[in-house]
């Protein structure tokens, strides 16, 4: 998961980029970070993921 801001992407190439593009630019301004998720995940990437994640918000 990442959260960014619109800003990021002002000056970015017209047509399809790596998102490489953005994270050197924001590492070379001291301006990317990231957090390490210790809890709970589940992928949704499948119908069994999510059964499980419909599950879990009944719990």
């Amino acid at each position: 998961i990442q959260i960014l801001k619109p800003g990021l992407f002002n000056d970015c190439p017209d047509g399809p980029f790596s998102l490489n593009f953005i994270y050197d630019r924001a590492a070379q301004q001291k301006r990317l970070f990231g957090l390490r998720h210790e809890g709970q995940w589940i992928e949704l990437n499948h119908p069994e993921g999510l059964a499980a994640a419909e599950q879990a918000l009944l719990e």
